[in-house]
């Protein structure tokens, strides 16, 4: 029996509503056979930047073939065009809001098409609720059958970009900002191991003013309570707390300026 590569799901739904299992109904009628992963329903309601950073983070890590599917869509029911992207780690279909936006400049090659094909959907399409009549049976047909992606619609050359907040060098110092929480309330930021890399090792952190010393190479290596600068499991600079949130304990928030010198 060949492989059945999974269909990854992101959305902004929660899980108290029928919305993400109304989609994983409609990919199941469709192919009984599919695997279905949940990267996550818990985005914030129409965080397009939050749902681009967790895609960017996670998609990596799954096998060449998954098919990625991400609604986080503030303009459903608009002219908005339906993306399908194939490059060589998987298909990724989305809103064509920006939510593709670090996926595509990190993949560099792939083929884009705007979804139009009705045939690809349920045949009554709500004006509300696209995840469960575009884009979970779309996903469900590439996943039973990947030679249909040419299929979904026409080639497109661009689609729009979401402006997202990079590190800037400040004479010695390199600036950015937190992007994300997680529940922990570790607070993860937009710059990069490789961005530092040049520094060496003995960079230290600030945040709001705050001086975290130098940055770890774990939590533990500092005191129970007390705040630590540490490389994230995906390579970002993480602010966080051994054994606590950092987020209510620096009263952190999305957006606040982190130096490292």
């Amino acid at each position: 029996m060949p492989t059945v590569s999974p269909i990854v799901l992101l959305t902004d739904f929660g899980t108290r509503d029928s919305y993400g299992a109304s989609m994983k109904g409609v990919i199941l009628t469709i192919f009984p056979r599919a695997t279905i992963v949940d990267l996550t329903h818990q985005v914030e309601a129409q965080n397009i930047t939050q749902a681009a950073f967790l895609l960017e983070c996670t998609y990596p890590h799954f096998p060449a073939g998954s098919i990625f599917v991400s609604v986080v869509d503030p303009s459903v029911g608009s002219k908005r065009q339906i993306l399908a992207a194939r490059t060589k780690q998987g298909i990724f279909l989305a809103p064509d809001n920006g939510l593709l936006t670090r996926v595509l400049e990190k993949e560099k090659k792939y083929e884009l098409r705007s979804v139009t094909n009705r045939s690809f959907f349920l045949k009554k399409v709500s004006s509300t609720f696209h995840g469960r009549d575009c884009f979970a049976p779309t996903a469900a047909r590439l996943a039973r059958n990947p030679s249909l992606f040419s299929r979904v619609g026409p080639p497109l050359n661009g689609f729009t970009r979401l402006e997202l907040p990079r590190p800037v060098r400040r004479g010695q110092k390199v600036v950015g900002e937190i992007l994300y929480f997680d529940h922990f309330g570790n607070a993860f930021t937009n710059i990069s191991r490789g961005l530092l890399r040049s520094k060496g090792h003995s960079f230290q952190v600030r945040v709001k003013g705050r001086s975290l010393g130098r940055v770890r190479e774990s939590y533990y290596q500092v005191a129970p309570g007390r705040p630590v600068a540490v490389f994230s499991s995906s390579d970002l600079l993480e602010i966080a707390l051994n054994q606590g949130s950092a987020r209510k304990k620096l009263g952190l928030r999305e957006g606040a300026v982190v130096e490292v010198a």
